[in-house]
């Protein structure tokens, strides 16, 4: 078996920050223009 690129290793020191940083966009429901995506 060819072993890939293990993404969930990657990204698990990034696990809560991503946590918080949805958590925190989905209860303000701002979605498209909110904050964490403007220009």
């Amino acid at each position: 078996m060819i072993e890939y690129e293990n993404l969930f290793l990657l990204n698990e020191p990034f696990i809560e920050s991503y946590k918080e940083s949805f958590s925190d966009s989905l209860n303000k429901g701002w979605f498209i223009l909110g904050n964490k995506v403007s220009t």
